[in-house]
């Protein structure tokens, strides 16, 4: 017997998962998704009921595969004289 996957939302025959389960699965916290939801105008594509959104898996993953990485942590050093 194959190991139960839950419950499998969907909107339109696509994958819609919760502010939480969107956190879960990029490994952040549920206030850094809904900021991520605000600074790329992510808009709910349903709602499960009056007070929790439901957002296309594959919208919010094309947008966090586009997002630019941090970079290197500090600032830089200069070079150093290798002529001498």
């Amino acid at each position: 017997m194959a190991k139960s996957q839950g419950i499998r939302i969907t909107v339109d025959g696509r994958l819609a998962l919760t502010t939480a389960q969107l956190a879960a699965r990029h490994g952040i916290s549920r206030d850094a998704m809904r900021s991520e939801f605000r600074r790329y105008a992510i808009e709910p594509a349903d709602h499960l009921d009056a007070r929790t959104p439901l957002y296309l898996a594959t919208v919010v993953d094309r947008v966090f595969k586009s997002r630019p990485g941090k970079g290197a942590a500090g600032r830089p050093r200069p070079r150093k004289n290798t002529l001498a």
